[in-house]
């Protein structure tokens, strides 16, 4: 009896595995190939180019972002030799369906005007392993084979020559008792340099009344370089002034930078020295001073005027009397 039913545990042990090997092979018949854990890798290529001006090294910067996730972002660096370039997202992705947005993060570069495109991207992956890639421009609807940003690059842009140049105008010596007015100029070195608004003739010309300060305007400048301005005092010709005849030198040094970023410096020199503002000082002096005129009611010395009348007057007497005693002797 022992054996037989050791015999018919063995065979319902047998029985049972047949049992799950065939429930594991209906199981593996019914269920897709997707069931698999491992994720598909799905890469995403983008180009990147520019054109225009030469450009100095530029790295621009492309994020990929999926529905309320944060973005990965790749650059690309490109200068006036390798003018495009490309870069790539990969994507681990199980069987599905994913959204994504993609676009170029604008730059602060002077002279890149940035593509500004965005696309929305649409990633499905088959069961199989297979994937398609669906991306179109939201602006226009399009959707290109290829997602590409292009760049220009117009060079760089202008710097404005900050702070504008100050004038000061100071009057020494007598009180003028009027406001007049005096005409100060800036000049350019270098005939065709930049000048603030409101120049011509070739300089720019500004005005105050009397005691005052006043400024010449800010200067734009679009490439770099050195710039030099004289600035000095026009002789109005107005009487009683002397004029100061200082001639102070501005200085703008324009510099390119990363990216052709402009920067400038200025500074103000007199005499081999820096200073502030150009301060000009004209002494002034009344014509009229040193012409005293008669004053009424003033009798300090009528009795000296009296005396001198008299003895004056005395001496002519004494002088045609003398003359009448001469004559009478002589006939």
């Amino acid at each position: 009896m022992r054996p037989q039913k050791h015999k018919r545990i063995l065979w319902a042990r047998a029985a049972l595995c047949a049992v799950w090997a065939a429930a594991a092979f209906f199981v593996w018949l019914l269920l897709p190939p997707h069931a698999a854990l491992a994720a598909r890798t799905v890469t995403l290529p983008v180009e990147v180019a520019f054109d225009g001006s030469a450009l100095p090294t530029e790295t621009f910067r492309i994020a990929l972002a999926p529905e309320g996730g944060e973005e990965t972002v790749r650059e690309v660096a490109l200068d006036n030799t390798d003018r495009e370039g490309s870069a790539e997202f990969s994507l681990a992705l199980e069987t599905g369906i994913y959204s994504y947005t993609l676009r170029e993060i604008a730059g602060e570069t002077q002279g890149v005007v940035y593509s500004g495109r965005v696309f929305s991207v649409t990633v499905a992956v088959n069961a199989d392993g297979t994937y398609a890639v669906t991306a179109s421009d939201t602006a226009t609807g399009q959707k290109p084979d290829r997602v590409r940003f292009d760049n220009t690059y117009t060079g760089p842009r202008s710097v404005i020559g900050d702070p504008p140049v100050p004038v000061q105008k100071r009057i020494s010596g007598d009180d003028p008792g009027r406001k007049d007015t005096f005409v100060f100029s800036m000049i350019p070195e270098r005939e065709g340099d930049p000048l603030p608004e409101g120049a011509a003739g070739g300089r720019k010309d500004v005005t105050i009344r009397g005691e005052g300060e006043a400024e010449f305007g800010e200067i734009t400048f679009s490439e770099p370089g050195v710039y030099r301005y004289r600035v000095a005092e026009r002789d109005g010709g107005i009487a009683g002034y002397t004029y100061d005849r200082t001639e102070y030198t501005v200085v703008y040094t324009v510099t390119e930078g990363s990216g052709g970023v402009l920067t400038c410096d200025r500074v103000i020199v007199k005499n081999l020295e820096t200073v502030n503002a150009c301060v000009f000082t004209n002494e002034y002096r009344d014509p009229g001073k040193g012409v005293t005129p008669p004053r009424t009611g003033d009798s300090s010395h009528v009795l000296l005027y009296a005396f001198l009348t008299g003895l004056c007057a005395a001496v002519i007497l004494l002088l045609l009397v003398r003359r009448r005693r001469e004559a009478r002797e002589e006939t």
